[in-house]
C-alpha cells in the first residue's frame, strides 16, 4: 500500500511472508551495495536523497535517525540549502530547462562556472522567434552568439578540467564576453529600443537543447549560474526548481582532473631552454620517465 499526504496512491496484492531485514539504509547506501548485481537491477535511480525527513517509521516503529548507529552526513533541522541545487552535471545527452522573463538580446547580464574536458558543447541556449542566443564551447574556446554576432575567447584551453567563470553582458551598445577576467567585446547591431518587442517569458536551456542541431550537448559541470530578470532580483539559480531535467545529475560533479600528459605538454612548451636542459638530464639518468619530474613537483 502506498499513501502520500494521507492520500491512497496504489495497492497491490502480495504473498504474505516474513521479510527478515539485516540492514536498512535511509537516504542512500554505500556505493558497493548500490552497484551489486542483486540491488542495481531493482533500482530506477541510485542518486542519494538530498532533503529533509521527519517522523520516520519502519514496521510500525518510530526511529530517531540521528541516534541510529552508522549515520553519515545528517543533522538537526532542515536548512534551506539542503533543498536547493546550484550545480548540475551533464553527460553529453542531458539538459535542464526553465522559462522566465529575460531579455538576452537587449539588456542582459548572466554568468556561471563550468568544468569540462571536452572541447565542444552547448552551455546555454535561448531563442526569440528565429533569433538565437547561445554560449558554447567550440574547439576549446568559449563563444557567445547573439543574433548571429559572435564574440569568442582568444584562449583555446578552457577544456582542461578546471573551474572557469564565464559572464556575458548585453547592452544596446555592445556584446561582452568575460572568461576568467579576460574580456572580449563587439558592437551590438540590435535595432533601436523603440522597435523592440515587449519582454515576454522565454524558455532557456543549460547543457544542451533539443531545439539546437548545431551544437553537441555539453559534458561537464555548470554551477552558480545567475542572470538578470525583469520580475525578480538577481539570485543564484536553483536548478532543483527547473521543470525540465533530462538525464542531468544535480548532486555531484565527476569531472576528472586533467591528465598528467596535459601538464607535461604545457611544461614542455613553456620554455625551450628548460626543455633542452631536461633532455640532457634524462640522457644521463637511464630509465627515468619524462613524467616523473612533473609528478614529483605536483605541477
Amino acid at each position: 500500500i502506498l499513501v502520500v499526504d494521507r492520500r491512497h496512491i496504489k495497492s497491490m496484492e502480495n504473498e504474505k511472508k516474513n521479510m527478515p531485514f539485516s540492514d536498512v539504509y535511509i537516504g542512500g547506501a554505500p556505493t558497493e551495495i548500490l552497484k551489486s548485481s542483486g540491488v542495481s537491477s531493482h533500482l530506477a535511480i541510485s542518486t542519494p536523497f538530498r532533503g529533509c525527513m521527519k517522523g520516520f517509521q519502519f514496521q510500525k516503529k518510530d526511529f530517531n535517525l540521528l541516534e541510529e548507529p552508522g549515520t553519515l552526513g545528517i543533522g538537526y533541522g532542515c536548512p534551506e540549502e539542503s533543498l536547493m541545487s546550484r550545480k548540475a552535471y551533464f553527460n553529453g545527452e542531458s539538459y535542464i530547462a526553465s522559462s522566465q522573463k529575460i531579455s538576452p538580446f537587449h539588456t542582459f547580464e548572466g554568468g556561471f562556472n563550468f568544468r569540462t574536458l571536452q572541447p565542444n558543447g552547448l552551455l546555454f541556449y535561448c531563442t526569440e522567434d528565429s533569433e538565437v542566443f547561445s554560449i558554447s564551447m567550440e574547439k576549446g574556446n568559449v563563444v557567445l552568439n547573439a543574433k548571429g554576432v559572435k564574440v569568442q575567447t582568444a584562449d583555446k584551453s578552457f577544456n582542461d578540467g578546471k573551474a572557469h567563470f564565464v559572464m556575458t553582458t548585453i547592452s544596446p551598445e555592445k556584446l561582452e564576453l568575460l572568461v576568467d577576467e579576460k574580456r572580449q567585446s563587439k558592437n551590438n547591431p540590435a535595432k533601436d529600443a523603440a522597435e523592440r518587442k515587449p519582454v515576454s517569458t522565454k524558455k532557456f536551456y543549460f547543457g544542451g537543447s533539443p531545439l539546437s542541431t548545431q551544437f553537441a550537448n555539453f559534458t561537464g559541470c555548470i554551477s552558480n549560474a545567475y542572470f538578470t530578470r525583469l520580475d525578480r532580483d538577481i539570485d543564484v539559480e536553483d536548478f532543483q526548481r527547473y521543470p525540465e531535467k533530462v538525464h542531468a545529475s544535480l548532486y555531484r560533479c565527476p569531472v576528472e582532473s586533467p591528465p598528467v600528459a596535459l601538464f607535461h605538454k604545457k611544461r614542455k612548451n613553456s620554455s625551450k631552454a628548460k626543455e633542452s636542459h631536461s633532455k640532457r638530464a634524462e640522457k644521463s639518468k637511464k630509465g627515468t620517465s619524462p613524467f616523473s619530474s612533473v609528478i614529483n613537483k605536483g605541477e
